[in-house]
């Protein structure tokens, strides 16, 4: 039975060690398919992967807030007056290690509606077969935002 391998990589951090585990991987002989993910391009534009996402939002942490309707995000809508400059924070250089910011970073990429079309795209994309077994391995920071 052939297995395949993905690599994913969330966040700068779980992107670079994906990129350099993959790479290992490769050296000696392993095949494997690399994703990116990530809310700041700027991270994983040099990054050499199979496929990247980029989920940023071009939007101020407090812009972004305001405009969603999810309850889960507007709950922080009433703290905003006490953020001060973090309100102010782009959406689209990575989440800076605060998982608010990058848990509204997704919700905000999920609900524009051309956003969703490409990462519905992007998930379809994909094929499998039930006579092959798949290993997913997902690389990500335990500190950071993600």
């Amino acid at each position: 039975m052939k297995r395949n391998l993905f690599n994913i990589g969330i966040g700068g951090f779980g992107v670079r060690l994906s990129n350099e585990v993959s790479r290992k991987l490769v050296e000696t002989g392993v095949s494997v398919t690399t994703f990116a993910v990530d809310t700041d391009f700027d991270e994983i534009k040099e990054v050499i992967c199979d496929y990247k996402l980029d989920l940023s939002v071009p939007d101020s942490l407090g812009n972004a807030i305001l405009r969603l309707e999810e309850e889960n995000v507007r709950i922080f809508s009433d703290d905003l007056d006490c953020l001060g400059y973090v309100k102010t924070l782009p959406m689209d250089k990575g989440s800076n290690s605060w998982r608010i910011k990058a848990m509204v970073s997704f919700i905000a990429y999920m609900s524009d509606k051309e956003n969703k079309k490409n990462f519905d795209e992007f998930l379809d994309s994909f094929s499998y077969n039930i006579e092959e077994s798949y290993v997913f391995n997902v690389f990500t920071s335990l500190a950071g935002g993600t």
